[in-house]
């Protein structure tokens, strides 16, 4: 089985050496290096989101279609605490390829996370609502959000 790594760059391979470029009729391979992709991959696994940020960032401003990309942002986005952003990014990844479920899992998390946060908001206010206690402390979701990939 092939890295994660090793898929996203064949992918963007594809994508530069494909006939018209098709695919991605915003992509030309004079602005897209198919590195860019390896290296934003390398820093996200480094822990350096920052730079993997706008790596990523720098793909989906050139190449939008590229959904592996949008996914990582979110995947970012998540770890940050950036949620919204996290989820116009996996927005993004699941209109360019609707058949990823994962892109779809992530969607759902990052958004039983903003529930809960908005639960744990509602509480300072009231704190005896017994709905609000419920949404707040609930690990339905909240586990699977902590281990995002």
């Amino acid at each position: 089985m092939f890295s994660p790594i090793f898929k996203y760059r064949q992918m963007i391979l594809i994508i530069l050496t494909a006939t018209g470029l098709q695919a991605c009729s915003t992509l030309t391979t004079s602005t897209l290096s198919p590195d860019i992709m390896t290296d934003a991959d390398q820093y996200y696994q480094n822990g350096q989101l920052a730079q993997a940020e706008h790596l990523y960032r720098e793909v989906v401003a050139t190449a939008p279609r590229v959904s592996v990309a949008w996914f990582q942002l979110g995947n970012i986005y998540v770890r940050t605490n950036q949620l919204d952003a996290a989820v116009n990014a996996f927005q993004q990844a699941t209109q360019v390829a609707p058949n990823e479920a994962r892109y779809w899992v992530n969607l759902s998390l990052t958004r039983h996370k903003q529930a809960q946060q908005a639960a744990f908001l509602g509480l300072r206010y009231l704190p005896d609502d017994k709905r609000l206690q419920l949404l707040a402390h609930s690990d339905t979701g909240a586990q699977l959000v902590e281990q995002l990939p």
